[in-house]
């Protein structure tokens, strides 16, 4: 079988075989006997088999390649999935996806969060880390932030299992100003949007994204969600305060 016209080609070299194409969508319905795969790539393999009995077993190199690829993909866009999360989103057993990070030199989450704090720590400048409300766990200062709140009962409203909104927002304008890598940054507005209600026992994670500046005045994005549910909008304007500002009247400089 030749590849489709227009579809990229990767090369699986077995020496002294022939040639012949095999779509990743055919490799999986060989090992799954499903039509449509869970995920598909533009790509075709050129593999070298000349038996069913050789072909299932390139097939299941194929999956395997296509699911590190995946699962790559997945932590990168966000790193603080859990191995039941990954199970899920890639259809395969939390033991499986557990042998592919250890295949691919990938920590546990745990160990994930624990060096991605310690990085993140080391840059920022605008706040102590204890004046973060939630754990900073990610920062590249003028980029972006990522941060993580477990929410408990102390932060109930009144006797309910809602969260109280304050909660939400000091997480998102404690992370607008830990983006900004300067010694003094204060908040000079915000319009935000809560978009639905969070209850008592979510875990958070804020992200924040830093949009245009304009002399001393930044626009960072912050963005709240739980699992895939996004909670919380917010549009800050920060501004960073020259050292000489932050004197009070009388004090000598």
């Amino acid at each position: 079988m030749e590849p489709r016209k227009g579809v990229r080609c990767v090369e699986v070299l077995r020496p002294s075989r022939g040639k012949c194409a095999i779509l990743p969508e055919i490799a999986f319905s060989i090992l799954t006997k499903k039509r449509v795969p869970p995920y598909t790539f533009p790509v075709a393999v050129a593999v070298n088999t000349c038996c069913q009995k050789e072909g299932v077993a390139l097939a299941r190199s194929v999956y395997r390649k296509l699911r590190h690829q995946k699962l790559l993909s997945l932590l990168d866009s966000d790193p603080l999935r859990t191995d039941e999360e990954l199970a899920g989103l890639l259809r395969a057993s939390v033991s499986t996806i557990r042998l592919d990070r250890a295949l691919l030199g990938i920590p546990e989450l745990r160990e994930r969060t624990r060096l991605m704090a310690e990085k993140a720590t080391s840059r920022l400048r605008s706040l102590r880390y204890d004046e973060v409300v939630g754990e900073l766990v990610d920062l590249e200062p003028n980029v972006w932030g990522l941060s993580i709140l477990q929410t408990d009962g102390s932060m109930a409203f009144r006797h309910t299992s809602l969260l109280s909104d304050h909660h939400i927002y000091a997480m998102a304008s404690s992370l607008a100003i830990a983006v900004i890598g300067a010694d003094m940054v204060i908040t000079g507005s915000a319009r935000v949007r809560y978009r639905a209600p969070v209850y008592v026992g979510d875990k958070l994670v804020a992200r924040a994204k830093v949009g245009t500046s304009k002399g001393n005045k930044f626009v960072v994005s912050v963005r709240i969600r739980v699992d895939e549910v996004e909670k919380f909008l917010g549009r800050f304007i920060v501004v960073v305060v020259p050292e000489a500002e932050t004197a009070k009247p009388g004090d000598s400089l």
